[in-house]
């Protein structure tokens, strides 16, 4: 028996189902590829935006240290032996009940060692004042004010010191103090009776780090 052959209609109905098989397929390809995509470029979690120096311009800390006078007692003399280094000129400033600074100075040939005893204040800006409570020297009756005036001319004292003779005060200028990355301190609270004492951290503003 011979063949039959398809008519123009049958080709053509034969060729659209191919057609529209073949457009479903991309479109399939299409929507899983796009899915792909979107959940690669899509994080698990919201990304975390650093708040840069929100903190320092709305005048709150980084954070917060609390320290006994021990450990400031070993980092103020780790800083002079590096400060001093081999100048010759040794002095020792530590905390106990009070502020001590204990030197030496010459006096008619002799080298006479002194005790300086201060009472710490925080101010308002972070920094610290030492007010001058009493003196020892021996048997010696020196005023206060001309020791102080033998450690501001005589004694190598950082930039950030300030001798105040005439006040009988020193004081430590602590934003003036800044570690090498800009980080700087302001004091919270200095009580050496309970041994409490509290600093406050900050960051460097973005111009300054641009510098």
């Amino acid at each position: 028996m011979a063949k039959k052959k398809k008519t123009n209609k049958q080709v053509k109905a034969k060729e659209n189902i191919w057609k529209w098989l073949f457009l479903g397929l991309v479109t399939i390809l299409l929507g899983v590829s796009l899915t792909v995509v979107t959940r690669l470029k899509t994080q698990r979690e919201p990304a975390f935006e650093s708040p840069k120096t929100a903190l320092v311009n709305q005048g709150e800390p980084a954070f917060q240290i609390q320290l006994k006078k021990k450990q400031i007692n070993r980092l103020i003399d780790y800083y002079l032996n590096e400060f001093l280094g081999e100048t010759g000129v040794k002095y020792r400033f530590y905390l106990e009940d009070q502020a001590m600074l204990k030197g030496n100075f010459n006096l008619l040939g002799q080298k006479m060692g002194f005790y300086l005893y201060f009472e710490p204040y925080v101010l308002d800006n972070g920094n610290v004042l030492l007010q001058a409570k009493s003196l020892s020297i021996g048997t010696l009756s020196l005023p206060v004010k001309d020791i102080l005036r033998y450690v501001g001319n005589q004694m190598k004292i950082p930039d950030w010191v300030e001798i105040q003779s005439q006040k009988e005060a020193v004081v430590l200028h602590l934003d003036q103090f800044q570690l090498q990355n800009g980080m700087y301190a302001k004091m919270e609270k200095i009580n050496l009776i309970d041994d409490d004492i509290r600093m406050n951290i900050y960051l460097p503003l973005e111009k300054d780090k641009e510098k």
